[in-house]
């Protein structure tokens, strides 16, 4: 049981090492037509998955310990490791965007 709970783990971690991966993948693209008239329109790409990852980190740090605790019942129920790392990646994402607007709708 811990082997499946460990495998899934794995899994709903590699779809966060995906998200990752494509922040910097996006930081690697040319762009070369800046214009720099408006506010935020002269970022260079690296600028941009920096700030992009900097927004999202939030998000990826709480739904990696949502996942951490949705994998016990999901590896349980689940037979597919590959579906219950999905899912778990998953609900971790929604567990992380709802404790998020939790918190911004407390503070307003």
């Amino acid at each position: 049981m811990a082997l499946r709970y460990l495998k899934t783990v794995l899994v709903a971690f590699s779809w966060y090492a995906n998200i990752v991966l494509l922040c910097f993948l996006n930081s690697r693209l040319p762009y070369d037509d800046h214009d720099c008239d408006s506010a935020f329109m002269c970022l260079t790409a690296l600028d941009s998955a920096r700030l992009l990852f900097l927004v999202i980190s939030w998000l990826l740090g709480a739904s990696m310990v949502a996942a951490l605790l949705l994998a016990v019942p999901v590896s349980r129920t689940i037979d597919s490791v590959l579906k219950a790392g999905t899912m778990t990646a998953l609900g971790g994402i929604i567990a992380a965007v709802m404790l998020g607007l939790l918190w911004a709708f407390t503070l307003a």
